[in-house]
C-alpha cells in the first residue's frame, strides 16, 4: 500500500545544491574580479598602443618634415686668376655642406656678383648695401637640393667679366620659397677685372 504525501515545511522553495550556489570561500570573488580587471587593462592598454602608432604613422605619411635651411660654406670663395682682364674666364670656387639630415631648404647656390665701382664693397660695415649699387656680375647656378648631412659638394662655375672695373663675389643660396640670401659662413671676395 502506497504511503500518503506528507508535507514537509519549506518543500519546493529549497534550491537545489549546486556549486553556484555554495557559499564562495572568503576572497575567491574578489580575486576573480581583479583577474579580470588586469586583463581588461592589458588589453585596453596594448589597443592603446597600437591605435597611437598607427595613428603616428598615419602623420608622419601626411605630415613630412619641413626642409631645413642648414647650409653652410665650409670651404671659402676663391677667384682664379685673382686679378683678371676682360674676356679672360673667371673661376669661382667655394665649398658648401650640411649640418643636419631631412630635406633641405636650399635649392639653388651661386657665387653672387656685382660692380662695384667705389671700390668700397669689402670695407662697408652693412654689406646689403653693396647689393644694391652696381650691376649684375652672377656667376653660374648649380642646383642644390638633396644634399646629404655631411656631405660637401665644391661650387666650381666660370663667368666671363667683358667691362673692366671692381666688383666683388659671395656665396648666395636661394631656397624653396624664391629668396636669396647669403650662406651661412660665406666670405666676400673683392677683385678688379684689368683692361685687355
Amino acid at each position: 500500500m502506497e504511503e500518503p504525501a506528507r508535507a514537509v515545511s519549506g518543500a519546493g522553495t529549497r534550491a537545489p545544491e549546486t556549486d553556484a550556489a555554495r557559499p564562495a570561500t572568503p576572497g575567491t570573488a574578489r580575486s576573480w574580479s581583479r583577474t579580470r580587471l588586469l586583463i581588461g587593462s592589458a588589453v585596453l592598454f596594448v589597443t592603446g598602443v597600437l591605435v597611437a602608432g598607427l595613428a603616428l604613422l598615419v602623420w608622419q605619411r601626411t605630415h613630412p618634415p619641413h626642409p631645413v635651411d642648414d647650409l653652410a660654406v665650409t670651404a671659402p670663395l676663391r677667384i682664379d686668376p685673382p686679378q683678371p682682364r676682360a674676356g679672360q674666364p673667371v673661376t669661382a670656387t667655394f665649398r658648401v655642406g650640411r649640418q643636419r639630415t631631412g630635406p633641405e631648404a636650399v635649392v639653388l647656390v651661386a657665387a653672387g656678383g656685382r660692380e662695384d665701382p667705389s671700390n668700397t664693397a669689402c670695407q662697408l660695415p652693412d654689406r646689403t648695401i653693396s647689393w644694391t649699387r652696381g650691376g649684375f656680375a652672377n656667376f653660374p647656378v648649380v642646383r642644390a637640393e638633396q644634399l646629404a648631412a655631411g656631405e660637401r659638394p665644391t661650387y666650381r662655375m666660370s663667368h666671363t667679366f667683358e667691362k673692366p672695373g671692381w666688383y666683388f663675389a659671395e656665396p648666395v643660396k636661394q631656397t624653396r620659397d624664391g629668396h636669396w640670401g647669403g650662406i651661412s659662413n660665406a666670405n666676400r671676395v673683392c677683385f678688379l677685372v684689368q683692361g685687355p
